[in-house]
């Protein structure tokens, strides 16, 4: 007689169909079976591993942030573009996915990407879905990919299902990389005059103020100006100092809990360049992401709820939680998209479009395209504006300061005189 099957207590991280992350555990026989429970929840599994591999927690609230905590390796960015290129690119030459991973795994470029992929090898071996042996090692912002990756094992697409997560994961990195040394210059300049105005005020502007000694009515009143500001800056250097400790503490409070986090990225996107740069990126990667995910025929819900996962932006967050509730209860997509300030309104006329005609994926591709261009457009006109604006604002500063010491050196070469 065959001995029964010992359940086992599972731990799970999932979003439920209104988009908010929850954590819990569950008995279950078998991962796959845990799976098939939580399913019937209408829950999107994030995470999923036997209670006994994990170290005990008491708070079975945790959050994204306590979770990087559990031990569990997870890939970053570039790590996982180059795994799942090399995944599409061996799957496409007819080669096992474990034999695949086994390839990357002798080509990783660290000991715990090569003992993850290691593992993915031998689950894969025994029987499970890739998608759920590589769940795990997923960064919260690309739980996304395990969607994806899931859809084309059930419609039997996997290598064109991992080429499109890989080229989704390529295309973050290259806007990432272009942004970055768009702000390079921009940067350098305000890096750079806060080192100079550091130095001025701190060697030269007090050297010249022995030399007015008992002529202190001939000093210049830009000089005594400047004087007067260093000495507050000088005075105030140990309270500046607990303020920038206090504030490191309070941000680090802050980012343990989930609305300290949510505060924090409404702070963060409310920054003047940083903001109206970042916040239409979050949209084009959030249609983006929408687009692939239908495309390979992801349930509407399972979508949308990934999709909120590669959101930062709060308003934007909210109101794709929104549209996952209105979607659930029977609600058009374009319906329940429109009632959101979030998302521009070209946004909601190519739903509605692609609702119409039945190809809402092809539909938010191009409106994908025409927004990363204007995204584009405003990086250039940002940087453009930026850096002459940083330029002409730290000359001025300069110019100012050397006309302040040059005037002040005659005035003391005029009292020498007398």
């Amino acid at each position: 007689m065959r001995a029964p099957m010992t359940r086992r207590a599972m731990w799970f991280e999932a979003i439920n169909r209104n988009g908010k992350f929850i954590t819990g555990e569950l008995a279950a026989d078998s991962i796959e079976d845990a799976l098939d429970q939580l399913a019937s929840r209408e829950l999107f599994v994030r995470h999923i591993q036997p209670r006994d591999d994990i170290q005990p927690r008491d708070d079975r609230s945790a959050t994204s942030w306590d979770l990087q905590f559990t031990g569990v390796y997870r890939f970053g960015t570039r790590q996982l573009a180059i795994l799942l290129r090399e995944l599409a690119t061996l799957s496409a030459a007819g080669l096992t996915i474990a034999d695949c991973l086994e390839l990357s795994a002798e080509n990783a470029t660290t000991t715990r990407a090569r003992s993850a992929l290691t593992t993915q090898v031998d689950k894969v071996r025994s029987g499970l879905q890739l998608s759920v042996a590589l769940l795990p090692h997923l960064p919260s912002k690309h739980a996304a990919i395990e969607g994806l990756i899931a859809a084309g094992e059930e419609n039997g697409d996997l290598p064109a299902a991992v080429n499109s997560a890989a080229a989704m994961i390529e295309a973050q990195l290259s806007f990432s990389s272009r942004l970055q040394s768009a702000l390079v210059y921009p940067a350098f300049l305000v890096v750079s005059s806060l080192v100079a105005f550091a130095i001025v005020f701190s060697t030269l502007i007090p050297t010249l103020a022995p030399l007015f000694d008992g002529h202190e009515d001939a000093m210049l009143a830009a000089l005594q100006w400047l004087l007067a500001l260093q000495s507050i800056i000088a005075d105030a250097g140990d309270g500046l100092l607990l303020l920038a400790v206090a504030l490191l503490a309070v941000t680090a409070a802050l980012i343990v809990t989930r609305s300290g986090q949510r505060w924090l990225m409404r702070v963060v996107y409310g920054l003047p360049i940083y903001g109206p740069i970042c916040r239409p990126r979050d949209v084009v990667l959030a249609v983006d992401t929408l687009a692939v995910l239908l495309q390979h025929r992801v349930e509407m819900r399972k979508s949308l709820s990934a999709t909120r996962s590669v959101a930062s932006e709060p308003g934007l967050r909210q109101t794709l939680a929104d549209a996952i509730e209105r979607v659930n209860e029977g609600e058009a997509l374009g319906s329940a998209l429109e009632r959101a300030d979030a998302l521009p309104s070209l946004i909601i006329r190519a739903v509605r479009s692609g609702e119409a005609s039945g190809q809402i994926p092809k539909m938010l591709r191009n409106i994908g395209l025409v927004l990363n261009q204007q995204l584009e457009r405003r990086i250039e006109r940002t940087v453009s504006s930026v850096g002459p604006l940083l330029t002409l604002f730290i000359g001025g500063l300069v110019g100012f300061i050397v006309i302040v010491v040059v005037e002040s050196l005659a005035a003391i070469n005029s009292l020498a005189g007398l």
